[in-house]
């Protein structure tokens, strides 16, 4: 009995803990998908280049009006590994995805936050979108990158809440968004946006 009381408390603790975090919508559709610059299609479709499960896709956080810097990795996903039309493009790292405890963010849905997706290329073996953009602009491992725009003034849904949508075009939302080919190096020397691009995503040590 002693165990089984010790086993419910566990249970219980866990079950409060996760309900104590917030609710985001860590998903997309077809209507606002992952597209290839190169083709304009939607990732997975069949001359898109890129084809299904080939792109990670990870979500940063921060908290709302905070520098670009801030913004700190807590999920990724790939693209849907289907090849039927309404999966083309899409992603669902979970709608909802209750957020994880995370450093220096408040995630319990008391306050707001603002947020990012990031996709690069599965092919490259990288698993950090800080190394993977540092990658791309070097022309060096990650072929593919892309990122959304900057969605703010996002309330997390509390445990009766139903999270709202990260994909849109109202208030807080972002669009769809392009994953592009690595330019060549010398281009990019030339530009001088390596290392520009590369403190966006810096991230406080």
């Amino acid at each position: 009995m002693k165990k089984i009381a010790i086993l419910l408390a566990v249970l219980t603790v866990g079950a409060l803990s996760a309900m104590a975090q917030g609710k985001f919508a860590f998903a997309n559709n077809s209507a606002f998908p992952i597209t290839s610059k190169d083709t304009g299609l939607p990732v997975g479709a069949g001359n898109a280049v890129l084809g299904p499960s080939s792109i990670h896709v990870a979500l940063l956080i921060a908290n709302d009006g905070a520098p670009l810097s801030s913004l700190k990795m807590v999920a990724m996903v790939n693209n849907s590994a289907s090849t039927s039309a309404l999966a083309k493009g899409t992603f669902n790292g979970g709608n909802p995805f209750v957020l994880p405890a995370t450093s220096g963010v408040t995630t319990d849905g008391s306050a707001k936050i603002e947020y990012m997706f990031v996709a690069w290329d599965v092919a490259s073996g990288v698993t950090d979108p800080v190394v993977a953009l540092a990658d791309w602009t070097a022309g060096q491992g990650v072929t593919w990158y892309g990122k959304s725009a900057l969605g703010t003034g996002y309330t997390p849904a509390t445990a009766l809440g139903i999270a709202g949508a990260t994909f849109g075009t109202g208030p807080g939302q972002v669009g769809g968004f392009s994953v592009a080919q690595a330019p060549e190096p010398s281009t990019l020397a030339l530009g001088g946006i390596g290392a520009a691009a590369l403190l966006l995503f810096r991230r406080r040590k």
